[in-house]
């Protein structure tokens, strides 16, 4: 009877102790939890690690070759291509966002030094371009667009610069929002030149550069694991082949070779 005795003495403290800490614990809880009207805002997205040159180009790669794997690796069909375009191209406009603000608040639609350069794209972006163009432009505007490309194909043996066929008559681009990813990293003269130029930290337009060209890597290493066509043609070519061919996106999931190099 004693040991019944002491035992249960001795158990009343930690009772007590325990219940005290359970009270405790939801009291924090409740305190601190997010109310309905005030929770928390999502943790934001993916931002730029911090990383130059080589390094983050291989990083870039990495990052988009998870992303477009992950949409190639979905059921394909006709709206496969332009998707993923669209959204490597969201994706990397929104990483600029939140990295480098400066970058993207002085980013428009105007394009002056990349359109005497040569462009390259993957089928993707050039069927995605003149899809963008097929629901908001005009008839007579793609009209123009593929008859400046076929105009520059041809000139392209005189050695004579050729103006980017997506350009409209202001110099704004005509499909900025599924643009290639060449133009998103070369941005010319719009994009803002940060610090100093004789200083060793890579500028804003550096890092925007180096970012696409990765950016672009992860891309057709993603294509080519998927046996897709990964490969990049010259923009003018591209964009006649894209009007030119009968269900070239619906081909192209189906992993055709469908543009000519």
């Amino acid at each position: 009877m004693q040991a019944i005795a002491f035992l249960v003495f001795m158990s009343l403290p930690l009772s007590v102790l325990l219940t005290a800490s359970a009270l405790g614990l939801v009291f924090l809880q409740e305190a601190f939890a997010p109310s309905a009207g005030n929770a928390k805002a999502p943790l934001p997205g993916v931002r730029l690690p911090l990383l130059s040159g080589e390094a983050l180009r291989t990083w870039a790669t990495g990052w988009a070759r998870q992303i477009a794997a992950g949409i190639v690796a979905r059921p394909r069909g006709p709206n496969t291509a332009v998707a993923l375009a669209r959204e490597l191209e969201s994706e990397t406009s929104g990483l600029i966002d939140r990295s480098l603000p400066e970058a993207a608040a002085a980013g428009d639609r105007h394009c002056r030094e990349c359109s005497l350069q040569p462009i390259r794209v993957t089928a993707p972006e050039a069927l995605a371009m003149v899809e963008e163009l097929q629901r908001h432009a005009s008839s007579s505007d793609l009209r123009r667009v593929y008859a400046r490309a076929k105009n520059n194909l041809r000139q392209q043996s005189f050695a004579s610069p050729a103006i980017c066929p997506l350009l409209a008559d202001d110099e704004r681009c005509s499909v900025f929002a599924a643009r290639p990813l060449y133009c998103r990293s070369h941005c010319g003269a719009d994009c803002v030149m940060a610090g100093d130029s004789h200083s060793e930290e890579p500028t804003a337009s550096q890092v925007v550069m180096t970012l696409g060209e990765g950016v672009s890597d992860g891309l057709t290493q993603a294509l080519e694991a998927a046996r897709l066509d990964g490969r990049s043609y010259e923009l003018n070519h591209a964009v006649v082949q894209a009007v030119d061919i009968p269900n070239a996106a619906a081909r192209w999931a189906r992993g055709e070779q469908v543009f000519e190099a």
